[in-house]
């Protein structure tokens, strides 16, 4: 008959993945509906929730950079996992475009600086919507450079030289 067998699926698995599907369509038309019916309530659940979703790559590139200068087997049997999360980077990045889109809906400071307290009207330069932008294309391709000189999507390289510069970014 050509071969082996495949291995039976386990249990409960292919009535879940049917459901997960619609469940991302449900989610997605909600989350689109919270959009248009209050952008400014949506935008900041969006920033909470895109910083939650942020600081799990970045907290894994953080330990596998500190594995990869100490050695040791402590680090090796969640090495992979940590490698899969911190290929997430690229998506959670995307996550913050909504953000960056409504900046002055979110960030109060980023509109008519007479309104704000005098301790924040000297911080024009700095909280300003292209800074903001410059700045975060900057942490983004710094970051994700890390993450590809990390050997992250290919290999198993444990390059120090990457976790020490990256350990000090």
């Amino acid at each position: 008959t050509g071969g082996p067998a495949p291995a039976p699926e386990p249990r409960g698995v292919g009535a879940m993945s049917r459901w997960l599907t619609p469940l991302a369509v449900a989610g997605a038309l909600l989350t689109g509906l919270g959009a248009v019916l209050d952008s400014a309530a949506f935008l900041r659940a969006w920033l909470f929730a895109s910083l939650t979703g942020i600081a799990l790559p970045l907290g894994a590139i953080a330990v596998l950079m500190t594995h990869n200068l100490t050695g040791g087997h402590w680090g090796e049997p969640v090495r992979a996992p940590l490698k899969a999360v911190v290929a997430t980077l690229p998506v959670m990045l995307l996550l913050f475009l909504p953000l960056l889109l409504g900046v002055h809906v979110v960030f109060s400071w980023t509109g008519d600086l007479n309104a704000l307290p005098e301790v924040v009207r000297h911080k024009g330069f700095y909280l300003n919507p292209p800074f903001l932008y410059a700045r975060f294309a900057l942490y983004a391709l710094v970051w994700l450079i890390l993450a590809a000189r990390l050997s992250v999507w290919r290999g198993d390289r444990r390059p120090t030289a990457a976790s020490a510069g990256g350990l000090v970014l």
